[in-house]
């Protein structure tokens, strides 16, 4: 993937001590994903008793070919993970709206609905294309974590995260 440096370097998006990488992603009040509004992107954080207890009862929650499920990170916390195959991922970045897990820098917030901004941990790995539309400011992947809601401004988010993120998560976005 030759394009994700340029990406990263151009949208500031930065790199955490393992290696993966912060991006924003926007979604509805219920954090369901605003184009199929089937896609739980809520932090497991803010999930309640109940709802983390539902998605660690089933070893993963699927619709629509996207699976939803509770992992535990490498401190024991409870973090949400939202996948899909990797062969459906259009890797095509000509094809600017196409089939895969999307994220996006802060330049593109303004450009999709959404009343909710998360925060999404990517390993550089998993990311399949970066489409050239919107000056090459979003992207398709198929794995992400949901490790925040935005609720600071976006270009104190980061900062935030990364100052953070070496010896405990943030507490607040």
């Amino acid at each position: 993937m030759k394009e994700l440096y340029g990406f990263l370097e151009k949208n500031n998006l930065p790199i955490t001590s393992d290696g993966y990488f912060l991006a924003y992603k926007r979604i509805n009040k219920e954090f369901l994903d605003c184009y199929t509004r089937t896609v739980n992107n809520k932090p497991a954080y803010l999930m309640t008793p109940e709802e983390l207890a539902a998605l660690k009862a089933t070893p993963a929650v699927t619709k629509l070919g996207v699976t939803t499920e509770i992992i535990q990170d490498a401190d024991g916390k409870d973090v949400t993970v939202v996948s899909m195959d990797r062969n459906r991922v259009d890797d095509k970045a000509e094809n600017t709206c196409s089939v895969g897990l999307h994220f996006c820098s802060e330049s593109y917030l303004p450009h999709y609905p959404g009343e909710i901004i998360v925060i999404l941990k990517i390993n550089p790995a998993d990311v399949v294309s970066i489409p050239t539309d919107y000056n090459n400011a979003k992207g398709r992947t198929w794995r992400y974590q949901v490790v925040g809601q935005l609720g600071v401004n976006p270009d104190e988010a980061f900062t935030t995260s990364v100052q953070n993120d070496a010896n405990q998560p943030a507490a607040k976005w």
